[in-house]
């Protein structure tokens, strides 16, 4: 697994099925245990209760179902049929792909005064670089081209933000 996650980082992915060969369970901890610490670090409500953070990892596991059901429809309007697991599986190799630098940049806002310039390039450019993994990955991995791979990953942006307006309004 280690390697199949620096091959994403070095945007060398292998087929999408490829991944399906990883236990789902233990990849929805893996990636579950890495957004608690990412909750935190980008958190703009520094709140730490324990309903917080189970509303965290309840958006995490929610939002990564839903994301696992549109790439099968989206990827199946281009003739890539891949069942619900495999797509599963593959969003969340490349979600704990994504979650680990991602932590690393976040470690590194916290000692970084919060009037540096630095202290709003960092979250703007692991954005960049977030949506640029996911892409990239997402295209080479199905063999979809990559602006309609960035259609996919920005619709999957959209409703990531609507599942956690819902979730955190209540």
């Amino acid at each position: 697994m280690i390697n199949d996650l620096i091959d994403f980082l070095k945007l060398q992915p292998k087929d999408i099925e490829h991944y399906s060969k990883y236990p789902t369970a233990l990849m929805f901890v893996i990636m579950l245990v890495l957004y608690i610490p990412f909750n935190f670090l980008y958190e703009v409500e520094k709140t730490n209760s324990s309903i917080n953070i189970l509303s965290n990892v309840a958006n995490v596991f929610l939002v990564t179902i839903l994301e696992a059901y549109f790439l099968v429809y989206w990827l199946g309007r281009k003739d890539k049929k891949y069942s619900f697991s495999i797509v599963l599986d593959f969003i969340l190799i490349l979600s704990i792909s994504i979650v680990i630098p991602l932590n690393l940049l976040g470690l590194l806002l916290l000692n970084l005064n919060s009037q540096s310039w630095a202290f709003l390039i960092i979250p703007f450019t692991a954005l960049i670089y977030a949506l640029y993994l996911a892409i990239v990955n997402l295209a080479i991995a199905s063999g979809v081209t990559k602006k309609y791979a960035l259609g996919g990953v920005l619709i999957i942006g959209l409703i990531q933000l609507i599942v956690d307006m819902t979730i955190f309004s209540i």
